[in-house]
């Protein structure tokens, strides 16, 4: 008797291993590996979120500028005032932030796609695309840590220029008439007469590029030589930066191409 169930008793206790808590554990502790292999956020080079996150896509972008080669212009934009950047919002402490990221690695995250895009940057100018418009800051340097800075914000609902004075670390607000002279957009009067005034008021000089390190331009599309040419003497008007004065010396008019 014993000869014949002994086959039986080892296949039963095979089949009882086979079922063990501990064939069950390695079973689970399978499973789990596979699930958190499926759940896991992979991030790509753009710093966006894959697809397989269930977190919502958000963009970055890592920009890399000179500092040490721009570093006076860089250094000028946390101490500017809010009010210089009337039509959006770039905070001091943001400001602060990127130059800082940019002295420290030359490069900085830049988290916010079509707005705050840096369009150009020279040792004295600033420029960045905010949505649809333009804003810039440009140096004009009287002598070291010594500048005369203009701003522009141009948007859809016009152009708003401020101007400083920076010493150092200290900053104090300036008239654009102190630099320019009041009223600069007469010096394009050929004829003052009536008719000829009032083309020039109701037809202000809008294009201002501060981008040159000594010179301004100022400028109207609108004015043409074939029809303001009896009136007018130029559709623009070009200053350069007097160091002495601290203000801009008118040089000439003359007709820019609308091209």
């Amino acid at each position: 008797m014993k000869n014949t169930y002994t086959p039986l008793l080892v296949i039963s206790l095979f089949i009882l291993a086979c079922n063990s808590p501990a064939g069950n554990n390695n079973s689970k502790a399978a499973d789990s590996a596979n699930v958190f292999n499926d759940t896991a956020v992979v991030t790509n080079d753009d710093n966006e979120l894959s697809p397989s996150s269930s977190e919502e896509s958000s963009y970055a972008k890592i920009v890399k500028l000179d500092y040490q080669e721009n570093a006076e212009i860089l250094n000028i934009l946390p101490l500017l005032p809010d009010s210089s950047m009337g039509t959006w919002k770039w905070e001091k402490n943001e400001r602060s932030a990127m130059v800082n990221s940019l002295i420290n690695t030359g490069q900085f995250l830049d988290t916010t796609e079509n707005y705050n895009t840096i369009t150009k940057l020279t040792p004295n100018y600033f420029q960045t695309q905010v949505v649809d418009g333009l804003w810039s800051a440009s140096l004009y340097k009287i002598a070291e840590h010594n500048f005369v800075v203009i701003t522009s914000d141009v948007a859809g609902d016009g152009y708003f220029n401020n101007a400083y004075q920076v010493i150092g670390k200290e900053i104090k607000e300036l008239q654009m008439s102190d630099l320019f002279g009041k009223d600069p957009e007469h010096l394009l009067l050929r004829i003052t007469n009536e008719g000829c005034r009032k083309l020039i008021l109701d037809n202000s000089l809008r294009n201002y590029d501060f981008s040159d390190s000594l010179l301004v331009r100022i400028s109207s599309s609108y004015f043409t030589k074939k029809d303001n040419g009896d009136c007018l003497v130029g559709n623009e008007l070009i200053y350069k930066f007097n160091r002495s004065t601290k203000k801009f010396d008118f040089l000439k008019t003359h007709w820019r191409s609308s091209e």
